[in-house]
């Protein structure tokens, strides 16, 4: 399976693979095989997060495939407590991120779940910080509703190319505005 062609999708300057292997409730040795062996079958996206524990063992499956690092898109999430209020922390968590995941860069660093403790004017120029200083090539959010979207994208000054947002039959997202 390849991705290749005919299945990109772009979001402003972001060539992101639709089809990506996520890798939540995958841990261990289990979740190292089955990175590593995704990406050997042609997998292009690998999508974590520091909420999935698992990003050690991500890191571990891209090495071990022996996929180059610049052949794949690779995505994690900071999870709103890692946050705070405190932008500083948002820059330590997303760089524990590459540390777990044994990498200079993700492609795709998202703010995982909007919260009303976390102060998006405080957030979202940090995280575009880290997209200048060439820690991640773009930003995003996953699972914001429209109304969070909208104040998001006050404070942005580069480019919001995504909501991730989680969608199968056993849980129902209800935009609110």
């Amino acid at each position: 399976m390849s991705t290749k062609n005919y299945n990109i999708r772009t979001a402003g300057q972001a060539k992101i693979p639709v089809l990506g292997l996520g890798t939540w409730r995958s841990k261990g040795q289990d979740c190292i095989d089955i990175v590593s062996q995704a990406l050997k079958m042609g997998y292009e996206h690998i999508d974590t997060a520091q909420a999935y524990s698992n990003e050690v063992e991500v890191g571990k499956g891209i090495k071990q495939s022996g996929v180059a690092r610049d052949k794949l898109f690779l995505t994690t999430k900071i999870f709103p407590d890692d946050m705070k209020f405190e932008p500083e922390k948002l820059k330590a968590a997303a760089k524990r991120s590459l540390e777990n995941l044994d990498t200079d860069y993700v492609d795709l660093l998202l703010l995982h779940w909007p919260d009303d403790r976390v102060p998006l004017s405080k957030t979202i120029p940090a995280l575009c910080e880290l997209q200048k200083q060439g820690l991640t090539r773009h930003i995003g959010v996953s699972n914001f509703n429209i109304a969070n979207i909208i104040e998001a994208k006050k404070y942005a000054d580069v480019p919001i190319v995504v909501n991730q947002v989680e969608f199968h039959p056993f849980i129902k997202q209800f935009i609110r505005l």
